[in-house]
């Protein structure tokens, strides 16, 4: 998961509540994200990026070779194609 405030959290990882964007004063930088990357073992992962603007501007600069499938769409458009992956599992598979 990518936070402003935070950088990379794994899935697991339980955080207190905050509200940061990315232009806020303190938010992570791209050599930070770059630094936790490597740290975890994902500066050369394969990426997909289902992130608004801010997070995909930042994640991409991490890894410029991440796929950003709805980077084309609005947020709400998005959240739509999301919400439909998420209850239509099996519509939307990835080939091995």
């Amino acid at each position: 998961m990518l936070s402003a405030l935070h950088g990379l959290l794994p899935l697991d990882q339980v955080i207190e509540p905050y509200d940061h964007t990315w232009k806020d004063a303190g938010s992570v930088t791209v050599e930070e994200l770059r630094a936790q990357a490597a740290e975890l073992g994902l500066a050369d992962a394969d990426v997909v990026l289902l992130t608004p603007g801010q997070y995909t501007q930042r994640a991409a600069a991490v890894w410029p070779q991440a796929r950003t499938p709805l980077a084309h769409l609005g947020i709400g458009q998005q959240r739509g194609r999301l919400t439909a992956m998420r209850e239509h599992a099996g519509h939307y598979t990835t080939a091995a």
